[in-house]
């Protein structure tokens, strides 16, 4: 997962402290009569730029952190800011946002990552055109991302025709 994806983004309205700030933080799901608690009163700081694994057992609640801190959920109560932004108190529009602009996230299972039925170039350049950037611009750019990734000679294939590590890449 990578925070501040666009140009700008780390940091933008953040002035000090920690970048990620977790305090306190519970999350329930509740399903028919019983509540499950995923999270009990996590207490997170991560400074700009620093590099943190969330590592523990099978569901101790690395995944579910990871979406609170991506805005794919909510937290249940206690605070998370990352950035200048209150994901406890966040409009649902100010949450799309964050999510379009500021968040970037790789799924483990290769299958989430990219659109089927978009071909190489165009699953690059589908968050570029989302944030609105020119076409000549985002076909440059796309061209660059895929020449350092090794898959320059790909652009118009589809997913299913690159190997699971150049769908990693991709």
């Amino acid at each position: 997962m990578t925070f501040g994806a666009a140009p700008g983004g780390l940091g933008r309205g953040h002035t000090s402290g920690p970048y990620i700030d977790c305090q306190d933080l519970f999350k329930i799901y509740k399903r028919s009569d019983l509540e499950v608690v995923a999270l009990r009163g996590v207490d997170l700081e991560v400074q700009a730029g620093e590099v943190v694994a969330i590592i523990g057992a099978s569901g101790s609640g690395k995944s579910t952190l990871l979406n609170i801190l991506a805005g794919l959920d909510r937290p249940s109560a206690g605070q998370v800011h990352v950035g200048s932004r209150d994901l406890l108190n966040i409009s649902d529009r100010e949450l799309v946002s964050y999510r379009r602009l500021e968040v970037g996230v790789v799924w483990q299972a290769t299958s989430r990552n990219l659109v089927p039925y978009l071909t190489v170039r165009d699953n690059v350049e589908l968050p570029m055109t989302m944030a609105g950037t020119k076409t000549a611009n985002r076909r440059s750019q796309a061209m660059e991302l895929l020449s350092a990734l090794g898959l320059a000679d790909k652009p118009n294939r589809l997913p299913h025709q690159l190997s699971g590590g150049e769908q990693d890449a991709g």
